[in-house]
């Protein structure tokens, strides 16, 4: 094996550890390539776009399986920073295409991949989750095996295709985040997200989640007053709120790109805000509709209270 291959690798995984942020340029060809790593960009992505544009195909599925490989392999051989490699869905329809895909990225030299979920073939649509985890794990798998531990990032498009209302696509993009990283990927990504709306929606759904499941909030105060004896035994727990707090910074960076939001906001810090709120007043609303003399517990004192806690947020987050 090529120990400059697995280097290489651990190089790349160590770049997404912090404490500086990894900014990779997305190139289309070896000398666009060379021109990012003269300017000093650490990793060179392979942009599925811009090989497919400039090879006079149109993007998605729609570019030869050998043309985005040799473009791959000639970026790789251009430069001496980790590249990652744009592999779509796979570059196949099945997990052993897939697997078949990472041991020939592999081979060519690349440090890292990008999956995504979202094809425009035939209108746009989401790949069925269950064989994409499936297409995850295999690249894994594959990467495992061949002992270079290539970092696997999944990309999932509710976003970027418009799928659904807001509600739908913040949902989905948590849910299929969550299944994404449970198949093994090592980072999530959520293009497209649209920062306000995005943030609006989460607080919403927060709200609602809570509204229609009233037994959660027994839950957990019970949990609280045992010191969360049982849930700490749960690994599942813990995996869905990283994935919350991982899409809370992505959200958080296209706000910040945008103007919209302020530098500095800490991902966790926010989602605690957020939770602290809607969790407050379900757990609390009989004995504060008591204490005020007033019916907080309506469904239009819950659709104030909501909105209150959408301009609480955003007036925290706002530039």
């Amino acid at each position: 094996m090529d120990n400059t291959r697995v280097v290489k690798a651990q190089r790349f995984q160590r770049m997404h550890l912090g404490p500086e942020i990894l900014v990779i340029a997305n190139a289309w060809d070896a000398a666009s390539a060379r021109v990012f790593e003269q300017a000093g960009i650490r990793a060179v992505g392979t942009g599925s776009a811009g090989v497919a544009f400039s090879h006079g195909f149109r993007d998605d599925e729609f570019i030869p399986r050998e043309v985005m490989l040799r473009a791959i392999g000639e970026m790789v051989r251009a430069v001496d920073v980790p590249v990652t490699a744009d592999i779509l869905s796979g570059l196949g329809d099945t997990p052993e295409a897939v697997a078949l895909t990472i041991r020939e990225v592999i081979e060519l030299g690349a440090s890292g991949v990008n999956i995504e979920d979202g094809s425009d073939v035939g209108g746009p649509h989401l790949v069925d989750v269950e064989l994409h985890c499936d297409k995850i794990r295999a690249a894994c798998e594959a990467a495992r095996k061949s002992g270079v531990d290539i970092v696997v990032n999944a990309r999932t498009d509710s976003y970027w295709l418009k799928i659904g209302d807001a509600t739908a696509q913040l949902r989905t993009s948590i849910e299929r985040a969550n299944r994404y990283r449970e198949a093994g990927a090592d980072c999530l990504f959520v293009p497209a997200v649209t920062d306000k709306v995005a943030i609006r929606t989460l607080v919403q759904f927060k709200f609602d989640y809570y509204d229609a499941h009233p037994w959660l909030v027994g839950l957990l105060n019970g949990e609280n007053m045992l010191g969360a004896k049982f849930l700490r035994q749960s690994k599942r727990l813990r995996e869905l709120n990283i994935s919350l707090v991982e899409t809370l910074t992505t959200i958080l960076k296209a706000g910040v790109k945008s103007g919209v939001f302020r530098r500095g906001v800490d991902p966790l810090e926010l989602y605690l805000s957020i939770a602290s709120l809607s969790y407050f007043y379900f757990s609390n609303r009989a004995t504060l509709s008591t204490s005020f003399g007033q019916a907080l517990d309506t469904p239009a004192a819950l659709k104030k209270r909501r909105e209150n806690a959408v301009e609480v947020i955003l007036g925290y987050l706002r530039a």
